[in-house]
């Protein structure tokens, strides 16, 4: 969409909106009233969980959002906007920005986009005050940032087709959330009600693996920061995780919080770390992965316990008393790969959501001249 550059009319903020701060006080908060929203709520204005009385909201907030204005963080972030797009009252903190659009010169929406451009973001940058902790924008440099709009007509048009772009972003988190779900329902249900189970003892699924310094493979240790690829100091993998599969073949216990992720690799690790290699002839490499994640998180209590080196770790001795009912391979590989269809789904869905923002992104900083 192209428009003739005549059109746009340079302006201050200021000329365009009247900009406004919150309270520079932290108020009295009480359990009800009428919500309080600072730069931790710009995601979802009313989802804060702070609220203020009535009262005090008549006292202190004459000037507060009303429908149709903006919210702007300008303290530690900088720049992320949010539409007042409720009739309900909000107080909000000094760490947002309120911008009240002379809507006979600019639209919210419109503005709201101008806001996230490149253009504007490079504007309220230079005006920011780095040196300050965390970094600020004062309000009366946010209404000396430029501007570049055209009439009302023109900005309804561009309004019109980001908010296209702005509901097919939306359908798509719908699309993801709902394969999230749907994932979870069937491991909640093929796991808590597995047929055809057969009883196993730890020692007939798995075997200790000692053969730590096999040549050729990754090696791998455990620090503050993840699990570190020896070969590869760029691959770090997180350490609140109980289990790790390498291939799907090794099992390693590691003892932090959670249970049960695959690195999709195989290799090795220091052997202060007890590691035990799966039975494949009973357990499906695959199904592993799922099986024995949500099969150790229902024994969290179980295998954990108290550790001098670390919070929780492994009590390898009460580990190896499981008995552990699994079903048949056929059932196991039906599993697994339903679960793997859900994982390569999201991925794709992600993927094609990842590509709407970008096309976003990239009206936005070709359709505002």
């Amino acid at each position: 969409m192209r428009f003739n550059n005549r059109a746009w009319k340079n302006y201050k903020i200021n000329d365009v909106c009247s900009v406004y701060d919150g309270t520079h006080q932290t108020p009295d908060y009480k359990k009800q009233g009428i919500k309080f929203v600072s730069v931790e709520n710009i995601k979802n204005l009313y989802q804060t969980d702070k609220f203020v009385s009535e009262k005090d909201f008549k006292i202190n907030y004459k000037i507060y959002p009303q429908y149709g204005d903006i919210l702007m963080t300008r303290i530690g972030d900088i720049g992320t906007p949010a539409i007042v797009n409720k009739e309900e009252s909000l107080a909000y903190y000094v760490s947002l920005a309120l911008l009240k659009p002379n809507h006979n010169k600019i639209i919210s929406k419109f503005l709201y986009s101008y806001i996230e451009t490149t253009y504007f973001k490079e504007e309220l940058w230079h005006r920011t005050i780095h040196v300050a902790f965390p970094i600020k924008i004062n309000k009366e440099e946010i209404g000396k940032c430029s501007i570049k709009i055209p009439n009302i007509v023109i900005q309804q048009k561009i309004v019109n087709l980001l908010s296209l772009i702005d509901e097919r972003i939306e359908t798509q988190n719908k699309i993801i959330e709902d394969l999230k779900t749907q994932r979870i329902w069937i491991k909640n249900n093929y796991f808590r009600h597995l047929k055809n189970v057969k009883e196993y003892p730890f020692e007939k699924l798995f075997s200790e693996y000692k053969e730590f310094n096999t040549n050729g493979l990754p090696q791998f240790t455990i620090g503050k920061n993840g699990i570190k690829n020896i070969n590869n100091s760029d691959v770090n993998y997180p350490t609140n995780r109980h289990i790790i599969f390498y291939s799907s073949s090794l099992i390693l216990g590691i003892g932090i919080e959670e249970i049960g992720i695959s690195l999709q690799e195989y290799g090795c690790c220091s052997p202060i770390y007890k590691t035990y290699k799966i039975n494949t002839s009973l357990l499906n490499p695959e199904f592993s992965y799922y099986f024995i994640k949500n099969y150790f998180h229902n024994y969290k209590r179980f295998i954990t316990q108290k550790s001098t080196r670390r919070e929780f770790e492994f009590d390898y001795k009460q580990v190896i008393k499981i008995i552990f009912k699994i079903p048949l391979i056929s059932e196991q590989i039906h599993i697994s790969n339903l679960l793997n269809w859900f994982s390569k789904q999201l991925e794709i869905e992600k993927n094609i959501l990842e590509l709407y923002k970008k096309q976003k992104q990239f009206l936005l900083n070709n359709m505002f001249i």
